[in-house]
């Protein structure tokens, strides 16, 4: 049993106890309602010889920690029906407004319901009662059209948001995503081990600065009974030099990220093109233009951050902390450890309120989208506005837009104001409190002035990391988000495919027949339903109905630039799933009711 809902085991064994042979069960459908409307679930199969519906409430149980499923512990039966394949003259998709009724009408033309449920669902239910018509009456099931179909996330179980994108966003790895971003730059080996290279050396230099520039000057060089007394000159050599040598290791990083990175960036947003070209038609009349170009421009703008930003600076914010805490630790134990425990309170507050910031982005960033759908929709019907004299009614509108961007935007800053100043206030005081304690026991001769001065400079140096780090993870999980979107293009299947094995015509006659043919763009919205007609080779064969019969849908369909969801459409007694792409629509011209002039 393949399709279209499982049916759970506990059901499956209420079906065994009523004498069901389980194994010889060939579709199952699910629907939240019974006949009658009432709220129960309904698992609904059949053998060749028996139509089962088993009604029930499902109870579950509960989640535990990392758990992605609900495990189903219990069926509790309500009812149970059953009735002879052979009594049943159709079983058929009885559609209202928003909901569908699953109906039987038998042998002696009586008709009830079995089931009810939503419109969104009819597609589904359609396929099966086709199925039981089938093999009520002996004739043979063609599932072609379902194979490849998939509904459910194989990891989770769950439905998948959208039927048409088989892509759960539950189940996105973002460890995965990660590893797979660092994956491009795989023939760029010896450029990443040079970026790696300069940005730990650059660091390392820049965490040892203070080394030298306070403890060493001040304890081996200025004072009289340093290692180093009177060596002016050499320390401030080796300071310069410090300072060069880490300048040189900047320099050198961003030089060969700056020709690295656009050149990723670049094949990858070639790739997203080119990974949409492949795509069938379905893909993009299901999605805003806005939206797709977005793929190619703005994510991939995001995944330049990633390289540029969070990779580079990541990197270089571990080594500068780790760095710093350890020789920090070994200068003074006592001190470091009332500097990192300040360190982390600041970290925690700020981490809270970023963390709260960011419901203010998100709102910030609805705003402006808003708003510039406004200003897109004007711009573009700019004709339409002057016509209807508009023109201050859009102003209205896109003020009111505007305005409540502005005062998310104020809001935003606002908090802002109020909220960093008084936490880098509590910072400053802190630091000074650590260095009168560092001042006393330098007095007391526990510690040396040199290294009190190193240790307020690794305070204040500690503070980029902590930052960066507490910001950081708003713009991650925007390039995380970025980096599944634009995966998930790249990785997506056409849903017309061309046949394994294509049959070649180069010359067709002109034969078309459609048998059966059934298209829906939404499932339970049929466009045209049952429709057979043949046009013979040489002739021509006119199609009239009102807007949005179907007339350019059966073109569309004879293009394959959709494919049928029941029926068959032949040319020259060829299916067109069997015939290759390019001989299929060589020798079929279309021309649209709709121009379109591409920019030259």
């Amino acid at each position: 049993m393949k399709f279209f809902d499982v049916l759970p085991q506990i059901a499956e064994n209420e079906l065994l106890k009523r004498g069901v042979m389980t194994d010889e069960l060939l579709y199952c459908v699910k629907a939240d309602l019974d006949g009658e409307g009432g709220y129960v679930d309904v698992y609904i199969t059949f053998t060749k010889d028996t139509l089962c519906i088993l009604r029930g409430y499902e109870e579950y149980g509960k989640m535990k920690r990392g758990q992605k499923r609900k495990n189903l512990v219990s069926f509790t039966v309500s009812g149970y029906d059953e009735y002879p394949i052979d009594s049943i003259e159709e079983m058929y998709v009885d559609r209202y407004a928003n909901s569908a009724r699953l109906m039987i009408k038998d042998k002696s033309g009586k008709e009830f319901p079995i089931a009810r449920f939503s419109l969104g669902f009819a597609d589904k239910f359609e396929k099966f009662s086709q199925r039981v018509n089938c093999t009520a009456k002996n004739e043979p099931i063609d599932d072609r059209l379902l194979e490849g179909v998939k509904t459910h996330c194989p990891t989770c179980g769950e439905p998948y948001p959208d039927p048409n994108r088989p892509v759960c966003p539950r189940c996105v790895d973002r460890r995965s995503v990660f590893k797979r971003l660092l994956s491009m730059f795989g023939e760029f080996k010896g450029a990443v081990f040079l970026i790696l290279l300069t940005i730990v050396l650059s660091n390392v230099f820049a965490v040892l600065s203070p080394i030298f520039g306070s403890q060493m000057l001040y304890d081996d060089v200025l004072a009289e009974n340093g290692k180093y007394y009177g060596k002016i000159l050499m320390i401030v050599m080796l300071i310069v030099g410090i300072n060069i040598a880490g300048m040189i290791m900047r320099i050198i990083s961003g030089i060969i990220t700056s020709k690295v990175v656009p050149v990723v960036t670049h094949r990858l947003r070639v790739k997203i093109f080119s990974s949409m070209q492949r795509l069938s038609l379905d893909f993009f009349t299901s999605k805003q233009t806005g939206s797709l170009m977005s793929r190619v421009d703005r994510d991939s703008q995001n995944i330049y951050w990633f390289f540029t930003d969070i990779v580079p600076y990541g990197l270089t914010n571990v080594v500068k902390i780790v760095g710093i805490a350890v020789i920090m630790l070994t200068i003074s134990p006592l001190l470091s450890l009332g500097i990192i425990l300040t360190i982390s309170v600041i970290e925690i507050v700020q981490h809270q309120f970023y963390k709260s910031q960011r419901k203010l982005y998100r709102k910030y960033d609805v705003a402006m989208r808003s708003a510039n759908s406004v200003l897109s929709d004007v711009m573009n019907g700019q004709r339409v506005v002057k016509a209807f004299a508009r023109e201050d009614r859009e102003i209205e509108r896109y003020r009111v837009k505007n305005t409540d961007a502005f005062l998310i935007n104020s809001r935003i800053n606002s908090r802002i104001a109020n909220t960093i100043p008084v936490i880098w206030t509590f910072y400053r005081i802190v630091n000074k409190l650590v260095f009168c304690l560092g001042a006393v026991l330098v007095i007391k001769g526990h510690i040396l002035f040199g290294a009190l001065s190193a240790l307020i400079s690794y305070t204040e140096m500690a503070m980029d990391p902590i930052n960066f780090f507490t910001w950081i993870g708003d713009r991650w999980a925007k390039c995380m988000d970025a980096a599944s979107r634009m995966f998930e293009i790249m990785d997506a299947l056409p849903t017309v495919k061309e046949d394994e094995h294509p049959v070649h015509m180069e010359n067709m006659r002109g034969d078309i027949e459609l048998k059966n043919v059934s298209f829906e763009y939404e499932a339970g919205h049929p466009i045209i339903k049952n429709v057979s007609f043949k046009v013979q080779a040489g002739h021509m064969f006119g199609i009239v109905g009102k807007t949005g019969a179907g007339k350019s849908t059966i073109i569309n369909l004879m293009a394959r630039l959709y494919d049928v969801t029941g029926g068959e459409i032949t040319i020259d007694g060829v299916p067109i799933r069997k015939i290759a792409f390019d001989d299929l629509r060589r020798n079929i011209g279309i021309v649209s009711q709709e121009t379109f002039l591409f920019i030259g």
